[in-house]
């Protein structure tokens, strides 16, 4: 019989000559094993997704800089002549994009006939008998148009229009002026832009009349400065009213000269200054709580984007 007081009660027996780590120390060994098979399988599945994700995913579209740096023509006023010389005096505007408050003037002229006279001027003068200041544009019948008028001038000023011959007869004289008020103030939404992918600079918008052949039709102008973004595989550009994306309700914006994938061509890869025109206008009021958003396609996430707000 085996002595209670040989063997300690609870203690595990272990063979002559074995010692009991000796089976701790194998199954130690084998779990660490396993451990090492685990974290290879891991590694390895991270490294086929890492190369899958690469060499699925769409390259990043090639960018280009705007070298635009005025704003298009828009009519700043309309001056209707009768007489001899009669028709309509069309004066357009454009500005510097890096420069807003500079405005440059041009004189257009629609349906005006000349008489055969050698030498007719266009006087442009104030509305005051205190300024008799005038401009006068020489053998006006022998320019190219549009053509820019001296720094001057201001249409809100010289509102009095005149077509005179050579001995400084009267040809013709204004009867009406479209030219609207300098206090009058219409709607104009801008928003600053931010984002993933170095989204930045800003979107202008304003609605602007603008000539189509003798027609008169007012567009929607987007003024963009600044517009930086790097590298992306799919940026599109969208108009939101109510500041959230809606791919179905949401106005879509193809950028001129924009890069194209896989056949749809206007992605938000233009950088810089530069303008674009939604025709015919759009309702600004509608967007007045609006957002710009820079939608990401070939992954359907928002890059970025910016809340309009009135100027």
């Amino acid at each position: 019989m085996l002595k209670m007081d040989e063997v300690e009660l609870g203690q595990p027996q272990v063979p002559e000559g074995k010692m009991l780590s000796d089976d701790v120390g194998k199954e130690k060994k084998g779990f660490g094993s396993l451990k090492i098979w685990v974290g290879c399988i891991l590694l390895v599945g991270v490294i086929a997704g890492v190369a899958a994700y690469f060499a699925t995913r769409p390259e990043d579209l090639e960018r280009t800089t705007s070298e635009q740096t005025t704003s298009p023509l828009s009519v700043a006023s309309l001056i209707e002549t009768e007489g001899e010389v009669s028709g309509t005096i069309v004066i357009q505007q454009s500005f510097l994009l890096a420069e807003p408050s500079n405005v440059s003037y041009f004189l257009n002229l629609e349906n005006v006939i000349f008489p055969e006279a050698t030498n007719i001027t266009l006087e442009f003068s104030k509305n005051s008998s205190l300024d008799n200041e005038t401009i006068v544009i020489k053998q006006v019948q022998s320019l190219e148009f549009p053509y820019k008028l001296p720094s001057m001038f201001n249409p809100f000023e010289y509102v009095i229009a005149t077509f005179k011959d050579e001995d400084d007869n009267v040809l013709g004289n204004s009867t009406s002026n479209s030219t609207a008020s300098e206090e009058e103030v219409s709607l104009v939404l801008t928003a600053q832009l931010g984002g993933s992918y170095s989204i930045g600079g800003s979107i202008t918008m304003m609605n602007v009349k603008t000539l189509s052949g003798e027609d008169l039709i007012e567009e929607t102008v987007l003024v963009f400065k600044g517009i930086t973004i790097s590298g992306a595989p799919g940026p599109f550009l969208y108009l939101s009213k109510d500041r959230t994306f809606s791919s179905s309700s949401d106005l879509e914006v193809p950028i001129d000269g924009g890069a194209t994938r896989n056949g749809k061509p206007g992605f938000y890869t233009k950088l810089g200054d530069f303008t674009q025109v939604i025709s015919p206008a759009l309702d600004l009021t509608e967007y007045e709580n609006g957002r710009w958003i820079v939608w990401c396609l070939p992954f359907t996430v928002v890059l970025g984007g910016g809340n309009l707000q009135s100027m």
